[in-house]
């Protein structure tokens, strides 16, 4: 056995969850996975599951593996893939509600206010801000971890 915890080892109705979302899915796209197909994605679960992988993600490999028609064994490189479009999506729902950050946010004292430098800040910059917009690479972890928590309230 490869882990080093033998008697660790992934909850049943994990598994048995996404492999039933995934033949759930290739059913409404007309399909049938065969006993086998099933079998490969159990395993390639069982080992994200044990790997500590959200089960959210895991979730959205799935549908996209059955979306693509990948291999079932192609389900580590799905699970990325779809992480990575949800991260787009919710960056992409931020800057259609708010605009692109300035890097700029007004905080309030008791009697007077600065700006600081935030990079979800959309707050117009002063006169002489040392700093730059925020690229995507500052930004998208911060709105990402943000939605992650349902943290994104209407203004």
């Amino acid at each position: 056995m490869d882990s080093l915890f033998p008697d660790e080892r992934p909850p049943p109705k994990a598994r048995a969850n996404h492999v039933a979302a995934y033949v759930d899915r290739c059913r409404e796209l007309g399909v049938d996975p065969p006993k086998r197909v099933r079998g490969v994605l159990a395993k390639a679960v069982d080992e994200l599951v044990a790997e500590g992988q959200p089960d959210d993600h895991i979730a959205a490999g799935v549908r996209l593996l059955a979306d693509k028609g990948l291999r079932p064994s192609d389900l580590p490189f799905a699970l990325v893939q779809a992480a990575r479009r949800q991260e787009r999506a919710a960056l992409a729902e931020f800057v259609a509600e708010h605009g692109w950050p300035t890097g700029a946010a007004f905080v309030r004292g008791s009697h007077s206010g600065t700006y600081v430098y935030h990079p979800l800040g959309t707050d117009r910059p002063p006169d002489g801000w040392p700093y730059p917009r925020p690229s995507r690479e500052e930004v998208e972890p911060v709105v990402s971890a943000l939605a992650s928590i349902g943290a994104f309230l209407s203004a």
